[in-house]
């Protein structure tokens, strides 16, 4: 694969965005982030985040749908990529809880304490040990950062349906393509009732992530990479497009159309020092996103601090964590992606 872009430093762009937006939110700022009130509520840093991160995922996952030689060999890089940096976050979280823990009921003794690692291994999403974080300002949550992961394997199972025709570019450009027309379509025509039904996945995140992923799979597979040299202009373009929409407060109507184009753009445009970011400090974005969150619990919980002063400190304190994450896990298990 092409190494001379710019998706390490995308990502890392991206997971920077969730912990600012969490900032304000675990830090009790009803405000919201800055982009949030500059849209007067269409959007927020964490959402471009997230959304970013199911773009660059459909674009690179498509592209090891093509290496793979079998539907096994794919599962098992999906799950190499995912599960054991999780699996060891997981780990460490339940060491360090018991320093925040308050209940009557003994730490080793709490049912939910046990459950917890199996639960959000695979994918039931347990967020909640009775007496930690009771009283912070968002309470109880330990980690709500692992809710995309389950949209994100629903995301590798449907691609995986795609691993015979995977070579002929024609018709997975027209399925991809089809896919994320209807996410679009759904999203702007379903009554809000429908969308927020929850059958496990909640409809109206599943569409959401679907367009943004699948977006990302059409412009892997219209091979966008030749067309290089225009993409600043694209960018510049689709960035108008956002900023009149916003400004007419018809964001939500374009952005799971555009932001596809606004990132791969970006990524695949190779900037000086940004596009080898990645191979100095390696590829922190998982650890950074699926670190943060906890992080951010545990200092609020003992310094109440103001939302800016929360974003410094958490991003700073996380950069360690991922950078042994990649270093010490994940990069041991994704060198065959």
């Amino acid at each position: 694969m092409d190494r001379s872009n710019n998706f390490d430093f995308i990502r890392l762009i991206f997971a920077t965005f969730v912990i600012i937006s969490h900032s304000y939110v675990l830090s009790g700022d009803t405000e919201g982030d800055f982009l949030y009130r500059i849209t007067n509520g269409q959007t927020m840093l964490s959402h471009i985040g997230v959304s970013g991160f199911f773009v660059v995922s459909g674009y690179l996952v498509f592209q090891s749908l093509c290496r793979s030689l079998s539907v096994r060999e794919y599962f098992i890089k999906r799950v190499r990529r995912i599960v054991p940096a999780l699996f060891v976050m997981l780990c460490i979280t339940l060491l360090v809880l018991p320093i925040v823990y308050d209940n009557n009921l003994p730490y080793l003794k709490n049912m939910e304490v046990w459950t917890y690692i199996p639960r959000n291994l695979f994918l039931a999403n347990q967020y909640h040990i009775t007496g930690i974080f009771e009283n912070n300002p968002y309470p109880r949550a330990i980690n709500g950062s692992l809710w995309t992961i389950r949209y994100e394997i629903v995301m590798y199972i449907l691609l995986a349906t795609l691993f015979i025709i995977r070579h002929k570019r024609l018709y997975i450009m027209i399925l991809s393509v089809s896919v994320w027309v209807f996410c679009v379509i759904a999203l702007l025509s379903l009554p809000s009732e429908i969308l927020q039904i929850n059958i496990g996945l909640r409809i109206n995140n599943l569409l959401q992530l679907g367009a943004c992923f699948w977006g990302g799979v059409a412009c892997s597979s219209l091979n966008l990479s030749v067309f290089r040299r225009f993409f600043p202009l694209v960018f510049v373009a689709v960035s108008a497009i956002a900023t009149i929409a916003t400004v007419y407060g018809v964001l939500d109507s374009v952005f799971y159309i555009i932001i596809p184009f606004a990132v791969i753009s970006f990524a695949l445009y190779p900037l000086p020092y940004i596009k080898s970011i990645g191979d100095r400090i390696g590829d922190l974005s998982y650890g950074l996103y699926i670190y943060a969150f906890t992080i951010q619990q545990m200092i609020v919980f003992f310094f109440h601090p103001t939302s800016l002063i929360l974003i410094f400190v958490s991003i700073a304190i996380t950069i360690p964590f991922a950078y042994a994450s990649w270093h010490l896990v994940e990069k041991r298990f994704v060198r065959c992606r």
